[in-house]
Protein backbone atom coordinates (compact mmCIF):
# COMPACT_ATOMS: atom_id res chain seq x y z
CA UNK A 1 0.00 0.00 0.00
CA UNK A 2 3.11 2.48 1.10
CA UNK A 3 4.82 1.75 -2.48
CA UNK A 4 1.24 2.07 -4.09
CA UNK A 5 0.73 5.57 -2.21
CA UNK A 6 3.74 6.78 -2.98
CA UNK A 7 4.12 5.84 -6.55
CA UNK A 8 0.27 7.32 -7.83
CA UNK A 9 1.40 10.62 -6.02
CA UNK A 10 4.44 10.47 -8.55
CA UNK A 11 2.59 9.04 -11.17
CA UNK A 12 0.26 12.27 -10.74
CA UNK A 13 3.39 14.68 -10.34
CA UNK A 14 4.41 14.07 -13.57
CA UNK A 15 1.62 14.12 -15.65
CA UNK A 16 0.70 17.23 -14.05
CA UNK A 17 3.79 18.90 -14.02
CA UNK A 18 5.91 17.47 -16.22
CA UNK A 19 7.81 20.29 -17.72
CA UNK A 20 9.02 21.52 -14.40
CA UNK A 21 9.99 18.01 -13.29
CA UNK A 22 11.77 17.70 -16.66
CA UNK A 23 13.72 21.64 -16.45
CA UNK A 24 14.32 21.18 -12.78
CA UNK A 25 15.91 17.52 -13.59
CA UNK A 26 17.68 17.52 -17.02
CA UNK A 27 17.54 20.96 -18.30
CA UNK A 28 15.85 22.83 -21.23
CA UNK A 29 17.02 20.52 -23.94
CA UNK A 30 14.89 17.45 -22.83
CA UNK A 31 12.24 19.56 -22.98
CA UNK A 32 10.45 17.62 -25.88
CA UNK A 33 10.34 14.17 -23.54
CA UNK A 34 8.49 15.83 -20.99
CA UNK A 35 4.86 14.38 -22.09
CA UNK A 36 6.42 11.18 -21.85
CA UNK A 37 7.22 11.52 -18.29
CA UNK A 38 4.01 10.21 -16.76
CA UNK A 39 3.61 7.27 -18.54
CA UNK A 40 7.58 6.48 -17.81
CA UNK A 41 6.59 6.84 -14.12
CA UNK A 42 3.80 4.56 -14.73
CA UNK A 43 6.13 2.03 -15.88
CA UNK A 44 7.86 2.37 -12.76
CA UNK A 45 5.36 2.30 -10.88
CA UNK A 46 4.11 -1.01 -11.63
CA UNK A 47 7.67 -2.40 -11.86
CA UNK A 48 8.08 -1.53 -8.08
CA UNK A 49 4.75 -3.20 -6.95
CA UNK A 50 5.89 -6.15 -8.71
CA UNK A 51 9.58 -6.35 -7.30
CA UNK A 52 7.15 -5.89 -3.97
CA UNK A 53 5.33 -8.74 -4.47
CA UNK A 54 8.64 -10.74 -6.19
CA UNK A 55 10.60 -10.06 -2.86
CA UNK A 56 7.64 -10.69 -0.47
CA UNK A 57 7.54 -14.25 -2.31
CA UNK A 58 11.42 -14.79 -1.75
CA UNK A 59 11.07 -13.66 1.80
CA UNK A 60 8.37 -16.94 2.71
CA UNK A 61 10.98 -19.06 0.56
CA UNK A 62 8.90 -18.99 -2.55
CA UNK A 63 11.11 -18.52 -5.58
CA UNK A 64 8.53 -18.74 -8.40
CA UNK A 65 8.09 -14.90 -9.41
CA UNK A 66 11.72 -14.75 -9.85
CA UNK A 67 11.24 -16.64 -12.36
CA UNK A 68 8.42 -14.40 -13.93
CA UNK A 69 10.36 -11.70 -13.16
CA UNK A 70 13.33 -13.33 -15.70
CA UNK A 71 10.25 -14.19 -18.02
CA UNK A 72 9.60 -10.66 -18.09
CA UNK A 73 13.30 -9.38 -18.80
CA UNK A 74 13.61 -11.45 -21.37
CA UNK A 75 10.49 -10.56 -22.90
CA UNK A 76 11.53 -6.96 -22.15
CA UNK A 77 15.11 -7.36 -24.35
CA UNK A 78 12.18 -9.32 -27.26
CA UNK A 79 9.68 -6.53 -27.41
CA UNK A 80 12.06 -3.16 -27.40
CA UNK A 81 13.92 -5.01 -30.02
CA UNK A 82 10.88 -5.11 -32.11
CA UNK A 83 9.26 -1.65 -30.88
CA UNK A 84 11.57 0.98 -30.82
CA UNK A 85 11.01 3.38 -33.71
CA UNK A 86 10.09 6.20 -31.49
CA UNK A 87 9.87 7.13 -27.36
CA UNK A 88 6.04 6.91 -27.38
CA UNK A 89 6.24 2.96 -28.51
CA UNK A 90 9.45 2.13 -26.09
CA UNK A 91 7.42 3.84 -23.05
CA UNK A 92 4.27 2.47 -23.94
CA UNK A 93 6.16 -1.11 -24.31
CA UNK A 94 7.72 -0.40 -20.84
CA UNK A 95 4.18 0.06 -19.54
CA UNK A 96 2.50 -2.43 -21.01
CA UNK A 97 5.00 -5.16 -20.27
CA UNK A 98 5.09 -4.17 -16.32
CA UNK A 99 1.67 -3.86 -16.00
CA UNK A 100 1.39 -7.46 -17.28
CA UNK A 101 4.56 -9.11 -15.38
CA UNK A 102 2.41 -6.90 -11.55
CA UNK A 103 -0.89 -8.57 -12.95
CA UNK A 104 0.33 -11.79 -13.50
CA UNK A 105 2.08 -11.77 -10.13
CA UNK A 106 -1.04 -11.04 -8.55
CA UNK A 107 -3.03 -13.41 -10.26
CA UNK A 108 -0.75 -16.20 -9.14
CA UNK A 109 -0.37 -14.87 -5.75
CA UNK A 110 -4.57 -15.23 -5.86
CA UNK A 111 -4.20 -18.71 -7.38
CA UNK A 112 -1.75 -19.51 -4.62
CA UNK A 113 -3.62 -18.31 -1.80
CA UNK A 114 -7.77 -20.00 -3.12
CA UNK A 115 -5.93 -23.23 -4.02
CA UNK A 116 -3.85 -23.58 -0.22
CA UNK A 117 -7.60 -22.44 1.16
CA UNK A 118 -9.45 -25.20 -0.86
CA UNK A 119 -6.43 -27.90 0.22
CA UNK A 120 -6.73 -26.29 3.73
CA UNK A 121 -10.30 -27.32 3.63
CA UNK A 122 -10.26 -30.42 2.05
CA UNK A 123 -7.65 -32.11 4.83
CA UNK A 124 -9.24 -34.51 6.37
CA UNK A 125 -8.34 -33.23 10.41
CA UNK A 126 -8.41 -36.81 13.04
CA UNK A 127 -11.00 -36.70 15.71
CA UNK A 128 -9.64 -35.67 19.32
CA UNK A 129 -8.49 -39.35 21.51
CA UNK A 130 -11.29 -40.31 22.98
CA UNK A 131 -9.86 -40.34 26.99
CA UNK A 132 -11.49 -43.92 29.13
CA UNK A 133 -11.60 -43.20 32.55
CA UNK A 134 -11.00 -46.15 34.65
CA UNK A 135 -14.29 -46.64 36.90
Amino acid sequence: GIVLLISAVLVAGAYFFPEQIVQFLFGAAYLSKAPYLWLYALATMFYALANVVVHYRLSLGEAGGTYLAIGAGAAQIVLLWLFHTSILQIVLVQVLLMAVFFLLLMLWDTARAITTRYAADKVVRPMSPIVHSKE
